[in-house]
């Protein structure tokens, strides 16, 4: 057969097979366009009174980390932020007796697809637990208080006296045999109608603190 008898269609077919080839393929290594993630959600919160409060939540498909801001005051000023690469945080070392708001953001690799905010709530941290008991006004004077305490499992070591006004640390104390058998102290030497807030370690750890007043 010779050229002569080649038709229109027998040029145009192959011609518009390869055009549809190249167009699928095009079509194929064109990427999604990146969206913004997912708010965080469900974050169950733990806190057993003292100073610190932790949260976990769902993990975000494609976020590479998370921010989670906290604040007293529903984030007019940020308390504390951190950012982190696991779907839980731990707050630690907080003011008692506070009530902390908790938001949390899931974080892409490009900081414009960020999610939004997300509000995961509030949390109440109360005082942390103590063996120190209240403070009995009948053993107190104007230099000096009685620290009584209740021992439990850990067997206290030494008392650390705070100035309450300034956190200034006036005195430590070790504690004798001759206290622990009475599971009390009598602390001389401080000035008249001040606050101090004593602590009661074992060792390193703290065992709580409580408020005591001198008289004027």
């Amino acid at each position: 057969m010779s050229n002569k008898n080649l038709s229109f269609r027998d040029y145009i077919l192959p011609f518009l097979a390869i055009v549809l080839i190249v167009q699928a393929c095009d079509q194929t290594e064109d990427p999604l366009p990146e969206v913004r993630l997912f708010r965080p959600v469900s974050a169950d919160i733990e806190s057993t009174g003292g100073t610190w409060f932790s949260a976990e939540w769902d993990r975000i498909k494609g976020a590479v980390s998370y921010t989670a801001e906290i604040s007293v005051d529903s984030f007019e000023i940020i308390y504390k932020s951190v950012e982190i690469d696991t779907n839980y945080v731990l707050f630690e070392n907080l003011e008692e007796e506070m009530h902390y708001f908790l938001r949390v953001r899931a974080n892409a690799e490009n900081p414009e697809f960020n999610s939004h905010w997300a509000f995961m709530g509030k949390v109440w941290v109360g005082r942390m637990p103590t063996i120190l008991l209240k403070q009995d006004f009948k053993e107190t004077t104007s230099t000096s208080v009685v620290a009584r305490w209740k021992a439990e499992t850990d067997i206290p070591t030494h008392l650390e006296v705070i100035k309450r006004s300034d956190n200034s640390v006036i005195k430590e104390i070790e504690l004798t045999g001759d206290d622990l058998a009475a599971e009390m102290v009598e602390i001389t030497g401080l000035a008249p109608n001040t606050l101090y807030k004593i602590f009661i370690y074992s060792g390193e750890k703290s065992l709580g603190y409580e408020l005591f007043l001198t008289l004027p």
